[in-house]
């Protein structure tokens, strides 16, 4: 049976779009992903983010110019060159010694073989590729940077994979433990909590995670995490009506202070109105997250 780091590791290994997942190879992760519906959510996340970033990198311009630049340069790499002599910082890329320069011209026509030059072209190939691949992370950190949760069609993805992290992870039902009250429940919730686990995600690497439903209830969770910003556009308050996501899910995202909470339960607009306060001026004027050691 694989372990949770090579199921990730051959995730990783699968381009998005291709047919690796049927490589001998990964047989084992095809049937992983077959027999299990929460490792499949995993996968299909996995591969849409892998082909975001692909689809951003496929048509990132080389800036103008830049490999003529460069061609020139090998070609005539200094005004020394007609004396047979090859710039140092042009030899230290050909793999030459620090200091030291490549002759060439008559008396030194074994001094710079066919090896170096081939060095040299796969040094500024490998430049190009990096450039690229640069200006493809700058392109990309505007769309992936986000430093808070927001309630769209991504968040239900991400819901989804935290849930898998906590099953793996386990509960805990310390509520008064310091690493819980580092990140409080929000008193605005009408719930108290039974337990809760610690995860990473991408907003907050100590994520708290509550489950707020009554024993033997249906799934509701809240997810508490560190996100300091300069803007927001999350309210101050639970939003009175929920985002309705797949799955039968319901959620809302709201920030306090420098603690955003997303709230999900598992039915509809009226059950989620069942963890939040009757009124959203209610949950205004409340202000303070409250301490879960008041309700343990």
């Amino acid at each position: 049976m694989m372990t949770d780091r090579e199921i990730q590791e051959a995730m990783d290994a699968c381009r998005p779009g291709s047919a690796d997942l049927q490589q001998a190879e990964l047989a084992a992760l095809a049937d992983a992903i077959r027999c299990d519906a929460g490792l499949r959510r995993r996968w299909e996340c996995s591969q849409r983010f892998d082909a975001r970033v692909r689809n951003a990198l496929v048509d990132v311009p080389v800036p103008a110019g830049l490999e003529e630049r460069l061609l020139a340069a090998v070609e005539s790499p200094s005004e020394s060159a007609a004396d047979g002599v090859i710039a140092p910082s042009l030899a230290c890329a050909a793999g030459a010694p620090a200091g030291d320069e490549i002759r060439t011209g008559p008396g030194h026509a074994g001094r710079w073989p066919w090896a170096e030059r081939r060095r040299v072209w796969t040094v500024i190939s490998g430049s190009l590729v990096a450039i690229a691949a640069l200006a493809g992370f700058v392109l990309l950190v505007p769309y992936f940077r986000v430093s808070e949760p927001r309630a769209d069609d991504r968040l239900p993805d991400e819901i989804l994979a935290w849930s898998d992290t906590v099953v793996r992870q386990g509960w805990k039902d310390d509520l008064s433990s310091a690493q819980a009250l580092a990140r409080p429940l929000d008193r605005a919730i009408r719930a108290n909590p039974q337990r809760w686990c610690s995860i990473a995600t991408a907003y907050d690497a100590q994520t708290l995670v509550y489950d707020v439903a009554p024993p033997g209830g249906e799934m509701a969770l809240v997810f508490c995490m560190h996100c300091p910003v300069s803007r927001t556009a999350l309210p101050q308050i639970p939003p009175w009506n929920g985002f309705s996501a797949t799955g039968g899910l319901t959620l809302g995202v709201w920030r306090r202070g420098g603690l955003v909470y997303v709230l999900v339960v598992r039915g509809g607009p009226s059950r989620y109105r069942q963890f939040i306060e009757a009124s959203p001026l209610i949950g205004l004027l409340i202000g303070a997250p409250f301490s879960p050691i008041a309700t343990a």
